[in-house]
């Protein structure tokens, strides 16, 4: 796991994931003890104690709209096929909310 993770960092360090971030994460690879505990961590706990308290940020509905978004961006990028799929299915989703007659509120978060 650890040695496929590190290889698609190095392959995509600089276009996919800020160099410094990779550079961090590939001066870890050999850490046995990290790795371990990051990847048999089966609590949350564990895994939070890496993250730094003051870059700890809280994901509302807002910013998981948002986050949801890049994913969907992220998949439709990875064919032409595929291209703005996901915008047509959130459109299809808000239309036939729409037809059923829901109230705005809950076709606002559709979007």
């Amino acid at each position: 796991m650890v040695r496929g993770a590190a290889e698609t960092v190095k392959e995509r360090r600089g276009t996919w994931f800020d160099p410094h971030l990779a550079d961090v994460l590939l001066s870890l690879e050999s850490d046995a003890a990290f790795w371990g505990e990051v990847g048999g961590a089966g609590d949350l706990e564990s895994l939070l104690r890496h993250e730094p308290q003051e870059r700890t940020l809280t994901a509302d509905d807002s910013r998981l709209d948002r986050v949801a978004e890049g994913f969907a961006r992220v998949v439709d990028a990875k064919s032409p096929w595929t291209f703005r799929h996901s915008e047509g299915v959130a459109a299809a989703a808000v239309g036939i909310a729409q037809v059923l007659g829901l109230p705005p509120d809950d076709v606002r978060q559709l979007r």
